[in-house]
């Protein structure tokens, strides 16, 4: 299938061998992963959630983190803006006051001991106050975030506001930036604060949040599409990533893994770090770190990961479970090509035409699928939808929007557009374009049934 770093996607029939051939792989479920928050003593840093939690109750994303007490001017806290309000709403933790029952927990007063319903989710800016004399790492935990799309309401007001997915992003590829320089920058509705000193930055960090001040009369819904390929199945899998959680002051992560359908030959925990302005790519950059974990028999097992440099600890760690083996990492760390699940292939597939042998899905060309884009951007999506799309707009998005935004019709002009380091992803439908090259480094993804055919039928 590969030559010359080129890949073919080939015009075959039908999707039962095919669906046997990769069924182990692509029955891997989702990852997690946590994002780590340095706050220095007596100091306070604007953060977002970039995971979704299991819970998104307070209580829940900081369980053991952070510091009460049982004066409420002494607890560190947790400020949230109510935009509407245009104030913030603040929690904060309780210790040591005599009740069991309030220690660890967070509270909206002490005053009366009113429970804090705050819940904390992607997309959201909020502050976290370390008010000890010591510095303190929290750990902000959960799923990473796989939705299409993603949307932010932003009021006609000052608004804090996060990145919605998992990974650091280009500002100047995310639709926000594009609204703001297309539809409202000569009317100056909005102003957007990029970093903490009120310096432009590239890039939207992982973990931190950010000031929007919308100035026009009416609300912004921010409709961002996700920026990396969902390569996951959703279902099918034999272990899933059923709880995450910080341990130990934020020096480990624990892992609650879900094992009612694995075989006896165990369990694989693989794992990728994320560096300081880095963008995620599932397809590549996987490593073990843990092998053949035992089930023996339970509905679920914990895995604690204490593997962390001390001295130079990752800002972010995602994690993959999957079936001992069925996922292997090659020499330089990455996935071997063909052990990456393929998201739709489980599903029914990739079908076939004129018999033709080969891999309906392109797999990438040497050197990585998903090999590292340009560091000047994140790897991009190309969406293609065969009966929705239009080769005139610009892919980028999974449905059609506005002002050329949507995904393309053909295979070809997705691939065309495409660069190193891009995901294609074609939706279901029949594609009248024969056999189609794979630039090097391009990863294709299916999301249903795809019928590749020749352009003469």
């Amino acid at each position: 299938m590969m030559k010359n770093g080129v890949g073919r996607l080939l015009l075959p029939v039908l999707a039962a061998a095919l669906g046997a051939s990769v069924g182990r792989a692509a029955a891997i479920a989702p990852p997690v992963g946590f994002v780590r928050i340095i706050i220095p003593a007596h100091e306070q840093r604007l953060v977002s959630l970039p995971f979704r939690p299991f819970d998104c109750s307070i209580n829940a994303v900081l369980a053991g983190q952070l510091t009460g007490s049982s004066n409420e001017a002494t607890a560190d806290c947790v400020l949230k803006w109510d935009a509407g309000a245009q104030d913030y709403v603040a929690a904060a933790k309780a210790d040591g006051a005599g009740d069991a029952a309030r220690d660890g927990r967070w509270f909206s007063s002490f005053d009366g001991w009113a429970p804090s319903d705050m819940t904390l989710s992607p997309g959201e800016g909020f502050f976290l106050c370390n008010r000890q004399d010591y510095g303190q790492t929290v750990l902000l935990c959960g799923q990473v975030v796989l939705d299409a799309t993603n949307t932010v309401t932003l009021a006609p007001a000052l608004n804090l506001f996060g990145y919605p997915y998992s990974t650091a992003v280009g500002v100047q590829t995310t639709r926000l930036w594009q609204t703001w320089q297309t539809a409202e920058a000569g009317a100056a509705d909005t102003v957007i604060d990029l970093s903490a000193d009120g310096v432009a930055a590239p890039f939207l960090r992982l973990g931190n949040g950010y000031w929007y001040d919308r100035r026009a009369p009416s609300p912004l819904a921010w409709s961002e599409p996700r920026p990396y390929a969902d390569v996951f199945a959703s279902n099918g899998v034999a272990a899933q990533v059923i709880g995450i959680a910080a341990v130990d002051s934020g020096a480990a992560v624990k892992l609650r893994i879900g094992c009612a359908g694995s075989s006896g030959n165990g369990l694989d925990v693989l794992y990728q770090d994320l560096a300081d302005g880095g963008f995620l790519n599932p397809a590549t950059g996987w490593r073990v770190a843990a092998a053949g974990l035992s089930p023996a028999g339970q509905a679920e097992l914990e895995w604690t990961d204490t593997g962390f440099d001390a001295q130079n600890p990752p800002l972010a760690r995602y994690y993959l479970v999957a079936a001992a083996g069925a996922v292997m990492p090659g020499e330089d760390g990455s996935l071997r090509e063909g052990n990456m699940p393929l998201t739709g292939v489980a599903a029914g597939a990739v079908t076939r035409n004129r018999g033709e042998g080969g891999d309906a899905v392109a797999q990438p060309g040497r050197g990585g699928a998903g090999a590292a884009a340009s560091p000047s951007r994140p790897p991009r999506v190309i969406y293609v939808d065969a009966a929705a799309g239009n080769d005139a707009l610009d892919g980028l998005d999974v449905t059609v929007k506005g002002g050329g935004c949507g995904p393309k019709r053909s295979i070809r002009m997705a691939l065309k557009a495409a660069v190193r380091g891009d995901i294609v992803s074609v939706a279901g439908g029949a594609y009248r374009e024969g056999a189609v090259g794979v630039g090097e480094g391009i990863l294709m993804t299916t999301r249903g049934a795809v019928i590749v055919c020749d352009e003469s039928r």
